[in-house]
C-alpha cells in the first residue's frame, strides 16, 4: 500500500474450501500486531467481500475486465475532469483548488492508469501554458 499502517488481505476461493476464513484471519493478525506493539483501530477493520466496492488506501481494486488492477474510484476522476473543464472555460475551481494540485491529482491518477493520467495531465499542461507569467 501507500501507506505503512495500513493491512489489506485477500482470499481466493480454492477447489476444496467454499468459506473465506475471515474470523481466524481477524484473530490471528490482531494477535500478531499486539505481539508487534501495534493496536488495532477496530472501526476501521472492514471485510469488502466481492459484490462490494473494494476500496483500499483510496483506490479500487476490484477485479473488473480491461482495467487496471487497483486504480482512482470513478468519483475522483469526474470530479477532477469537471474542475479542469471549469478552467478551461474559465471559470474558477469550485473547490478552490490550485492548478498545482490538480496537477498532483491528474498525477495520482496517471500512476495507477496511464493513458487517463496522461490525457489529463495534458489538458493541465495546456492550461498552464495560457496563464500569465508570474513575475
Amino acid at each position: 500500500t501507500r501507506y505503512a499502517d495500513d493491512l489489506a488481505f485477500s482470499w481466493r476461493r480454492n477447489g476444496t474450501s467454499t468459506k473465506a476464513p475471515i474470523a481466524s484471519l481477524l484473530k490471528r493478525s490482531e494477535e500478531i500486531l499486539k505481539s508487534e506493539g501495534f493496536t488495532p483501530h477496530p472501526t476501521k477493520t472492514k471485510i469488502l467481500r466481492k459484490g462490494n466496492c473494494q476500496r483500499v488506501t483510496g483506490l479500487v481494486v476490484n477485479h473488473a475486465p480491461g482495467k487496471p488492477k487497483a486504480r482512482v474510484p470513478r468519483d475522483v476522476l469526474r470530479r477532477l475532469r469537471a474542475a479542469i473543464h471549469n478552467r478551461e472555460k474559465g471559470k474558477p475551481g469550485k473547490e478552490g483548488e490550485s492548478l498545482a494540485q490538480l496537477k498532483g491529482m491528474a498525477a495520482f491518477v496517471h500512476m495507477t492508469d496511464p493513458q487517463k493520467g496522461a490525457a489529463l495531465l495534458q489538458r493541465l499542461a495546456a492550461l498552464e501554458a495560457k496563464q500569465p507569467a508570474k513575475s
